[in-house]
This record gives structure tokens, sequence and C-alpha cells, in this order.
């Protein structure tokens, strides 16, 4: 046959490259579940059924008109080409003959072929089907001249039973009857209920067995509209508060993918626009809005903002900053057992007692809260740029370093952000020195080769490289960091890192590599091993080191190979392999090829029992599929 004459010019290492190794692993697995229906030769290639998540039609072929046809896929998965369902029909034909079984050929009026062609997949064609539905049919007529034969009581008469053993249509009549009629009271208190109702179990979902009990807060989002439409806005807030008082633990036992949060927040937000339009004053508004804000932990409250940015009146906001001054006194100051919750309370009520100081003209009020809360909670970088933003750049610095020597020890992240600053303000100032001078401390905080050249690039403005290049790198070798000079001013690190082992070998091997030592990188990495420090970059020294020591390398990379194949499991041995490419394209440019071939054979008598391992080395050879 053709198709099978031109799969034996295909290799598996073409295949893996053509869809991806792992993309191949998931081919094969579907092929030995016996994933692969009704596989058929056709005029194009090979054509076949694959049972995935759903019943998929795919089509194997070669390109024509080329000198060398490469494989073509389709299929009506989503994926399109290339897919697995692809590969698991190739491997069912090549197992088909080498078992020698009779693969039947099929003419090009096989309805599969029809639907590859045109690129149909299952969903179009189920969308096909209900669109030829929906023309032969029109509901909306259809009912329209069933009800137009009926007398205005027959009709009442029908919805009255039909209401009686549906529901929902009777909940909705209620509803429609109630707010016709002003009984606004009924409908809040039935809306009560219905929340009550939802919340009374959790919602859930499973993905896998798509089971599940999900919550429908339609009906309380209709009820809302239909109030707010009304003008019935000060019940709204009512039943808002109502809500969002029981939201937060509801959501917290729901588990199914954030639908009931989706909904809920539909629901508030219908309450918020209420809210702007109810007859509450616009200190209850405003203390409602930001308090719901302050304790949404799930972005519920999105139209909050909405009511907050409406209200412009001084004094509002000025009892607004009074209360929220209360509420702050009453979150301790010294920290508790969960210090990180203390510091985000704290931080949330100063930020709005910060706005509100600010929208009341009372501004002269928020650098000492900024001030204060700094030395509680550790938010200094809002102190420091609230002082850049109005002007007081040596005050942000002095906060900033105050700030580092405050909490460099345990807040690594803030202290960086803050040197940051620092070095920004310092630049402005054309103090070189002074950035100098932070980039040792982050140097010593964090020893890498990025803040190694972070280090040599501010050293160029003080033309110091060498020296502090020489500084470095008696510390990554020693572990101590001597002042001298204008560097007086640095501080040692040995007690903040004592746990820390010197020398710091993977730092110094990142160096060289930058530098190209390829010398110092060897001669490093003998040290580390020589010592049994614990060295992760293995594989990263033997790739710097090959060109120069290959025989070294290739040891390296058979260790690395040797040990992930006595682990026994699949993915090791993929890992494995990709170790192995990297011998084989050592030997082979050292014209080795022997001894490669050796090695190979050496490995398959080995490891025979591991048949998975036996199949990942197919990557390393041209092995056909056929």
């Amino acid at each position: 046959m053709k198709f099978e004459k031109q799969l034996k010019n295909i290799s598996w290492n073409k295949l893996e490259r053509l869809v991806g190794p792992q993309i191949l692993q998931r081919g094969e697995n579907y092929f030995k579940k016996g994933k692969v229906r009704n596989l058929a030769v056709c005029s194009e290639g090979l054509i076949a059924n694959v049972i995935g998540s759903d019943d998929y039609i795919t089509l194997v072929s070669f390109e024509e008109n080329r000198d060398n046809p490469e494989l073509q896929f389709q299929c009506t998965c989503p994926y399109g080409s290339g897919c697995k369902h692809s590969i698991a029909v190739v491997l069912a034909y090549i197992d088909s003959i080498k078992k020698g079984k009779h693969v039947p050929e099929v003419s090009s009026s096989d309805n599969r072929l029809k639907q590859i062609k045109e690129g149909r997949r299952r969903d179009d064609l189920e969308e096909d089907f209900m669109n030829e539905m929906s023309v032969k049919t029109n509901p909306v007529k259809d009912i329209s001249e069933y009800l137009a034969k009926y007398s205005k009581e027959a009709l009442i008469e029908m919805i009255i039973k039909l209401s009686a053993s549906h529901p929902n249509l009777q909940e909705e009549l209620m509803d429609l009857s109630r707010l016709s009629s002003g009984k606004t009271t009924e409908i809040a208190s039935s809306i009560r209920k219905e929340i009550s109702s939802i919340m009374s179990e959790p919602a859930w979902h499973s993905h896998w067995s798509d089971e599940g009990n999900l919550a429908d807060f339609s009906r309380v989002e209709k009820n809302l509209l239909n109030l707010c439409n009304k003008g019935d806005y000060d019940i709204v807030v009512e039943l808002t508060k109502f809500l969002f008082e029981r939201a937060y633990t509801y959501i917290e036992q729901c588990n199914d993918d954030g639908n009931s949060a989706c909904q809920i927040t539909e629901c508030l937000n219908i309450g918020f626009r209420a809210l702007k339009n109810s007859t509450l004053p616009d200190f209850e508004k405003l203390l409602f809005a930001i308090s719901s804000q302050l304790e949404d932990d799930y972005d519920l409250c999105q139209e909050a903002s909405e009511v907050i940015d409406s209200i412009h009146d001084k004094n509002v906001w000025s009892k607004i900053a009074d209360h929220f001054y209360k509420q702050l006194k009453t979150i301790p100051t010294q920290e508790n057992e969960d210090g990180f919750i203390r510091n985000y309370q704290r931080d949330k009520i100063s930020n709005i007692l910060a706005h509100a100081l600010s929208q009341s003209e009372r501004t002269d009020e928020i650098l000492p809260i900024y001030e204060n809360e700094a030395k509680i909670t550790g938010s200094w970088e809002r102190l420091v740029f609230f002082l850049i933003e109005n002007n007081q750049p040596e005050k942000a610095r002095a906060a900033a370093e105050e700030g580092i020597k405050i909490i460099g020890k345990n807040w690594p992240g803030i202290t960086n952000s803050l040197r940051t600053t620092i070095a920004n303000l310092a630049a402005k100032q054309g103090d070189f020195y002074g950035i100098l001078l932070l980039k040792q401390e982050d140097f010593l905080d964090r020893p890498g080769l990025s803040s190694f050249e972070a280090l040599l690039e501010a050293a160029i403005k003080t033309n110091n490289v060498e020296e502090m290049k020489s500084w470095a790198l008696h510390y990554l070798e020693t572990g101590k960091a001597p002042a001298k000079g204008a560097l007086n001013k640095a501080y040692q690190p040995e007690d903040k890192f004592h746990h820390r082992e010197f020398p710091q070998y993977q730092v110094l091997i990142d160096i060289a590599e930058k530098e190209k030592r390829v010398d110092d990188v060897w001669s490093l990495y003998q040290a580390a091993t020589n010592k049994k420090k614990y060295f992760n970059s293995h594989a990263q020294v033997a790739q710097i080191i090959k060109d120069k020591y290959p025989e070294e390398s290739l040891k390296i990379y058979q260790k690395l190979a040797e040990d992930l194949i006595a682990e026994t499991n699949s993915s090791a041995y993929t890992s494995a392999v990709d170790y192995l490419k990297k011998v084989q394209k050592i030997y082979i440019k050292a014209k080795r090829t022997k001894e490669w071939t050796q090695y190979l054979e050496h490995l398959k008598n080995e490891n025979k029992r591991k048949p998975r391992f036996i199949k990942e080395l197919r990557r390393l050879s041209d092995e056909k599929l056929l």
C-alpha cells in the first residue's frame, strides 16, 4: 500500500518532532487503552474514530506534491491537528501491520471523510441540527395562535392550573401580584426567606461527575430590580444589608467555582445603585459603602465605589474620618498571635482614614498617621511614597533608611523596595556613593549574579569597579565583607546569615559562566563536589565545559542520566533520555560514534527489564515506525 510505504520513511524521532513528546505519550496511552475504532485505509491515508471525551473522527495522510511528503493530521477534536487522537491512529495502524491484521479499505463516499473535508466538528453538526429544528418550529407563534382561541376567564383558569404544578411560575406570579398591589413588606419578607433558604446549604459542583447543588439567586435579583423600578430604594438597601451580612460565611463554604459569588455580586450591585437614590443621610450611605468594601474579601461590592465617589460634602467626610479614628484605636498596637491579620486590618482602616482626611481637607493630619502606622505595621513604603508625592525627598530618604533598620531582617521584600526608592532619590541628588552602599547591602542580603552585576554597575559611577568586584568575590569565597575607605558604612552580615555556607559555589559558578571563565567553572565545580557540598547545577556545569572538557562533561551527563533511570518511573526516563541526547551530541562531535553505540547497547542490556525506558531510547536513534 502507498500509505504503508510512505510511513516506513518516518522515524520515531520525526514523529516526536511533529507533535512533541507529551502528545506522543498521550497518543500511546490512547492506543493502549483501545480507544481507536473502525480503523480503515482510504485514498488519503488512514481514517478512524477515536473515543475521547467525545467520539472524534481522525484522518492521517501525507502531503502531496512534495519530494519528501510530511505526515498531516486532521481531527474533529478541539485541538484540530497534531493531537493525541492522530497519534493513536498511527500507532493502531502500525500495530495491525506488525501483527498481520487486515485493515479494511473505505471508499471516498465514507461519511467520515465528508465531515473531515468540510472541517465539521461534532458541536458544529449539533448546531446545524438545532438550526434546522428552529426553522421548522416557531414556539411563540404557535403558542400565540393556540391561546388566542380562549377567553380571558379560560386563560386565567389555565394559568392557575399550570402554576399549581409549576412552583417557579407560581412564585413569579405571586411576586408580580404583590408588586402591583404595593405589598412591599410581603415582598421583602419573601426575599429574606428566599435568601435564607438558598444559603441553608452550601453550593457545590463536581466537574468529574457533573453533579452538584448550584445556587439560584435569579428570583432575588429579579425582585430587587422590580423594587428599584418602583422606586422602593430603602427596602432594597435593607435587603442588600441582609444579603451582605450572610454572604461571606456562605461563599466560604461553597465549592462551585465562584458561581454563587457572581450571582450575589449582581444582587449587591443593584443594592448599591439603590443606596445612591435612597433617603438615607449621606453619612449613613457613605459609611455602609465603605464598611462593605472593608469587609469584602471576595470583591462582591463592586458598585460601592460609585456611592463613595458620588459624595463630596467635606463635613460628611470629616464625620467619616472621626468614625475611623475611633475604629483604628480599637485594633491592638502590640503584635498579637496573628500579626499579619492585625497589620492588614490596621492598614485598611488607616488607608480609609487618610482618604477621608484628604476629602475633608484635613490633610495635615495624614502624615502623623502614616508615621505612627509605619512603626506599628511596617507600612514604610506608604509613608515614603507620601513624602515623595508631597515633595519632601530628604524626609522620604530618612524614613526609608529608618524602615530598613527596623524591618530589614524580617521583611526583605519591603526592604528591597525601600532600597530601590533610596537609590532613585540618591541618583536625583547625584549621591553615587549612597547608591553603591545600597547595592552592597542588597548584595549581602541576596548574593547572586543579578545583585553582583547591579553592584558593579553602581561602582562605575564611583570609579572603583575592580575594588567592588574584589570585595564581592572575597565575600562569596569567605563569608567576610571587609569595610574600608569609602565603604566604611557597609554592615557585616555574619550574624544575620549565620546559616549560609561559604564558599558560595553556585553564585561563583554563575559569575564565572557570565564572564566565560570555563577553567574557573570547572575548578569551582571540582572543589564543590570534593567537599560534598549540596549542589544542584551539575547539568549547567556540564553544558559550560562540554567544548573544553568533553570527557568530564560526558561523565556528568551520564551520571545524571543513570541516576534518573534508577528511579524507574516514566517522567524520570524522559528526563534521562534528554541528558543522553547531550551525551550523544558530544560523542558525535568528537567522532566517537562507536563508543556511543557501545554505551547505548550497554544501557539497553542493563535495563532490558524496563520496557518503558527502552521505548524512550527510540528518541536517540533514527528507528523507523515500520
